[in-house]
């Protein structure tokens, strides 16, 4: 069975999410500092005018390079199941990576308790304070620069029950439910 979700792609998460996939996957594949990265970041970090105007894109490109390089790495040194993660370039999604988007939209949003609770289901355990607080510094430098991450709205029918990499539907469809938050 495909470990892709159906019918989901990176471009319905809009440019917020799609970008912080973008990134997180080229950092997680060990890209994080390349020519590539580094000119993604500051175009999409320069359009916000303020920062154009007080000369700042390349500084808050670099703060928010630094901000998701630091979700990835504490998501690497914290958890205690790997992530499921799509190649670079890949349009489809897996249903880690919807979760890696909801974790930052929620953070974003000040919503903490479902942020913990995204970062409970990617990370395996407890330890999810030092994530919280990385997805956070990310979602608020992206708030500054009009940058927002929407959640991702997927149906918990669109994960393959039969992936080897199946999660607790219990448990996702309480994160993913509009009903229970």
């Amino acid at each position: 069975m495909s470990p892709f979700l159906e019918n989901t792609f990176i471009t319905d998460l809009g440019f917020g999410g799609g970008f912080a996939l973008w990134g997180f996957r080229a950092m997680a594949g060990g890209c994080g500092g390349c020519r590539t990265m580094r000119y993604g970041f500051n175009r999409a970090f320069s359009k916000n005018k303020n920062s154009l105007k007080w000369g700042q894109g390349d500084f808050i490109a670099l703060s928010a390079m630094k901000a998701l390089a630091s979700f990835c790495r504490t998501l690497g040194e914290n958890g205690k199941r790997k992530i499921l993660l799509s190649e670079s370039g890949t349009l489809r999604l897996t249903a880690d990576e919807v979760s890696l988007v909801a974790t930052l939209a929620a953070a974003q949003s000040n919503q903490i308790p479902l942020c913990r609770a995204h970062l409970l289901w990617l990370q395996g355990n407890d330890r999810t304070a030092a994530a919280c607080q990385a997805a956070q510094q990310y979602g608020l430098i992206c708030s500054e620069a009009d940058i927002y991450i929407e959640e991702p709205r997927v149906e918990i029918s669109q994960i393959s029950r039969n992936s080897p990499n199946a999660p607790d539907f219990g448990t996702l469809s309480a994160i993913h439910s509009d009903r229970l938050h």
